[in-house]
């Protein structure tokens, strides 16, 4: 991967991190009695699947 596309992989890592951190902050937000709702279940789970696409964002940035 040359550095034009390895920075432009970087800006989308962090445009990542700051979304997954903004989501974190949302679920950290809905009131207690809503915890174990389907809506907070997806939330949780796009979060997995946003953090392992972080992961292997990270692994082709360092493998390069």
């Amino acid at each position: 991967m040359n550095k034009k596309r390895r920075n432009r992989l970087e800006k989308v890592f962090d445009e990542l991190t700051e979304i997954i951190t903004e989501e974190q902050d949302a679920i950290a937000r809905i009131p207690e009695s809503f915890a174990n709702s389907d809506r907070v279940e997806k939330m949780e789970d796009n979060l997995d699947v946003l953090a392992d696409v972080l992961d292997n964002i990270q692994s082709v940035i360092n493998n390069d």
